[in-house]
């Protein structure tokens, strides 16, 4: 049994003596007041001569910002008062805007690879004209001899929203390609499959706002570390338990931030989420505490989903032996979140990142739909970040539209590698990124291998991240403030209009700028024009028939608008899937073909057993952690190099004609890989770090300058390990180095290593975790990668 016991007073004084020593400071909740990031002499802050509101590009929070220019140079960035979702608060991320902009390792021209790749000094400057006619000419190369569909195209999710959502497609009509994908697969696409399949609509149900999310009685977040990833969202739940008026409980193998200010932290093994929501509802139904008069007008497929908890009896004790959680607390927070009606329950991707990420999301929606958590404000299951609001795009005449010819292979870019070493089941020649796969993606040797197989690969940064030692060609990126735009879309559904603010520096170029440049050498200037590069003239035209358009943004002191805005008048929405509005431009309460959240239906059983698994929610758990404790895991029954089956999920994760992989459920006879004896999970760093980009950025990077392995102190003395020493973190897949964080709060038999460091990084070099991760080991309908369930062994290096 895992020991329950530690209150967050020992929480904080382990995590605070730990932290000292690591250099890695804790947040338990947001930054209530705006932080200078520049100051002038005697400490005193620029006075402006001019405030703008834009919007911080990040993460998926999306915060409102004012920017303060002075003589056309940005002193600081504060948080927007003015904003009723964050209320003038920013994160460490935001307030490190001015360092971000201004700075030393930014990219400052074209470069061209002429010698061999990993080394910096095998590439040369060159013109932009020479990089985009050069990557134009081999487009077309690659399109004539192997077909456009050999062209893939990842977009960063932190890239700005009329590139990546107009242009990008556009460019994808114009050349025939079905590979086109943002970084929905390595964050959180796992809870945007499982609400559409569901709910009919992608979004979570909620607003951030204090009479939403911000106004419930009863949370639970389940693989989301909010005081991380969600920072000012959280300050206000925090501000809510401090005051008396919310419990927290926190799931998550670690104490994280999140769960040192939570009232209850449940320490579940890694992967066995779902089995935690089927001991849940099993038990509602048995203490006769569903909602049925909600099921009965609501629900499809309850009967169905009733019958088979019953017969897997997936109780409580059946929950205990698998998660480490006792049945009686299961019991009680059971029976806690059915009596209580304005109770959330948000997942992340501490659900999303595993094999079974896509039914475990699903899991914990019946759970709120049996109980009736739906159709009012302060209620109801989401995961962070599950994709955009349509805005509109470039129309393009349908006789220049270039349809495919052959299918989508996968979902996941990670479905790409094999296609670019192998050619099968057909070739993948050309590759363009605007985000790291060489830190994102698992298996990172083997996508190394895959650059070396390719005609042209173009790689878009604003860093010299690893990728710019592997790529052909580096364009270098203009951020936010010099590109204006609209920046991504935020977890609650909202963009921020951005105005162009400062001048690019260096030779860099905003995004749309590159598309319709290297349109214009595609053959496309009819289409890509020259007027578009104004932001202002490319959203008028890009929400033409949505209710999206500039002025619209710019008429509003926060400068957000929140979607879906299906029409140019369309009224903006706070909470979904009530019924007074169900979701905008969709048909019903719960826009699934009928109209009812949909637990079982014949269609769906047809659709996922094409692919051998089922809509109810029979357990599994990630391979490495099936295999080492005999539990049920996924078999793949197909490579990426097969031709596989025609995925049948349209509306759910297809997009267009598109391959899937078939699997089954493996009930093993016995444990093994003894010799691997700890659990391994991942995540961000801090709240100070997204990804590779603020490593880039001291402020940011001395928050958590080292990759670091949280070990308990048990396993730390059996191996000779103090805080501060060199780990070595060996996995199925290989072996990666870490500094020793020795620390209480987490499992005894679990270590964790966050996923954000390069060897590359300027201030400190560390293999990524991702080497050890494996790309093929993905969830078969989201196509998401296990990042947060792996086995390993911990010596001292």
């Amino acid at each position: 049994m895992i020991e329950m016991e530690l209150t967050r007073r020992t929480f904080l004084k382990v995590a605070g003596a730990s932290a000292a020593v690591a250099g890695l400071p804790l947040s338990s909740g947001a930054e209530a007041a705006p932080v200078a990031t520049t100051f002038g002499a005697a400490g005193a802050a620029p006075v402006p001569d001019q405030v703008v509101t834009a919007g911080c590009p990040f993460c998926q929070s999306t915060c409102s910002m004012k920017v303060h220019v002075r003589e056309g140079r940005i002193v600081n960035v504060y948080g927007n008062p003015d904003d009723p979702v964050t209320e003038g608060r920013l994160c460490p991320k935001g307030q490190a805007s001015v360092d971000m902009l201004y700075n030393k390792y930014r990219l400052k021209s074209p470069l061209k690879r002429v010698g061999p790749r990993g080394k910096p000094e095998s590439y040369q400057e060159i013109s932009w004209d020479q990089a985009l006619t050069e990557i134009a000419d081999k487009l077309k190369a690659v399109s004539v001899k192997h077909g456009p569909e050999a062209l893939a195209w990842w977009v960063g999710g932190r890239s700005e929203s009329q590139a990546r959502a107009g242009l990008t497609g556009t460019f994808q009509k114009l050349y025939g390609t079905p590979h086109r994908e943002g970084t929905g697969p390595f964050c959180n696409l796992a809870g945007t499959t499982a609400s559409n399949s569901i709910l009919g609509h992608n979004n979570p149900p909620w607003t951030y706002t204090r009479d939403d999310f911000g106004g419930a009685d009863w949370y639970m977040l389940v693989g989301a570390n909010m005081a991380a990833c969600k920072v000012v969202a959280f300050g206000k739940v925090n501000d809510r338990r401090v005051m008396g008026k919310a419990k927290i409980i926190a799931v998550d193998p670690r104490m994280s931030e999140t769960a040192g200010a939570a009232d209850l932290w449940l320490p579940i093994k890694p992967s066995t989420d779902m089995a935690l929501a089927l001991a849940m509802m099993h038990h509602i139904i048995e203490k006769d505490l569903h909602n049925k008069a909600f099921i009965e007008k609501k629900v499809l497929g309850f009967d169905k989903l009733k019958a088979f908890l019953a017969e897997k009896q997936y109780t409580p004790e059946w929950a205990e032996k698998v998660t480490g959680i006792p049945a009686a607390i299961i019991k009680e927070i059971s029976e806690e979140y059915a009596r209580t009606e304005k109770a959330v329950i948000m997942g992340n991707a501490g659900l999303s990142h595993h094999t079974n990420g896509h039914i475990t999301h699903r899991t914990f929606h019946m759970l709120a739909a049996i109980t009736g958590h739906y159709g009012k404000p302060s209620m109801g299951y989401g995961c962070g970040n599950t994709g955009a609001t349509p805005m509109g795009s470039i129309s393009v005449p349908e006789d220049r539209v270039v349809k495919p010819k052959r299918q989508r292979l996968g979902r996941s870019p990670a479905a790409w590698v094999e296609p670019m070493i192998t050619g099968k089941p057909y070739p993948i020649k050309a590759f363009i990124s605007t985000s790291n796969p060489l830190v994102q993606w698992g298996d990172i040797q083997r996508a190394m291998t895959a650059l070396d197989n390719l005609d042209v690969s173009v790689y878009y940064s604003m860093f010299p991240s690893i990728e710019t030692q592997y790529f052909d060609y580096i364009l270098p990126v203009s951020p936010w403030a010099e590109s204006g735009g609209v920046t991504p879309v935020s977890d609650e559904r909202r963009n921020i209009f951005v105005p162009h603010i400062i001048q690019p520096q260096h030779q860099a170029w905003p995004e749309r700028w590159i598309f319709i440049e290297l349109g214009k050498k595609m053959g496309w200037g009819d289409i890509f024009k020259d007027e578009y590069k104004d932001a202002i003239v490319l959203q008028r035209a890009m929400a033409k028939k949505t209710g999206f358009s500039p002025e619209r943004f710019l008429a509003k002191k926060d400068a957000a608008l929140r979607g879906p805005l299906p029409k140019p008048d369309s009224p903006e929405v706070g909470t979904l899937y009530t019924e007074a509005h169900g979701v905008p431009g969709k048909k019903g309460q719960f826009p699934r073909p009928s109209g009812k959240i949909e637990i079982w239906t014949e269609v769906l059983e047809k659709m996922y057993a094409a692919q051998g698994i089922s809509p109810l929610p029979e357990f599994y758990v990630d391979p490495e952690i099936g295999m080492k404790d005999g539990l049920p895991y996924l078999e793949y029954l197909d490579s990426d190099s097969d031709v596989g089956i025609t995925s049948l999920m349209k509306g759910i994760v297809a997009v267009g004609n598109m391959r899937a992989r078939r699997v089954k459920i493996k009930y093993p006879e016995k444990p093994e890989l003894a010799d691997f004896d700890m659990y391994l999970t991942s995540g961000r760093p801090s709240a100070a770090h997204f990804g590779d980009g603020t490593h880039w950025i001291q402020s940011l990077n001395d928050q958590a300058p080292d990759q670091f392995c949280l070990i308990h102190p048990d396993k730390a003395a059996r191996i000779g390990v103090v805080t501060g020493d060199t780990v070595k973190v060996e996995g199925l897949k290989g072996a990666v180095l870490a500094k020793a964080w020795v620390y209480e709060g987490i499992r005894k038999d679990t270590v964790f290593v966050p996923n954000t460091y390069s060897d590359r990084q300027p201030f400190a070099q560390w293999k990524s975790l991702n080497f050890i991760v494996d790309k093929d080991k993905r969830c078969p309908v989201s196509d998401q990668i296990n990042y947060k369930a792996l086995v390993c062994k911990v010596t001292k290096a």
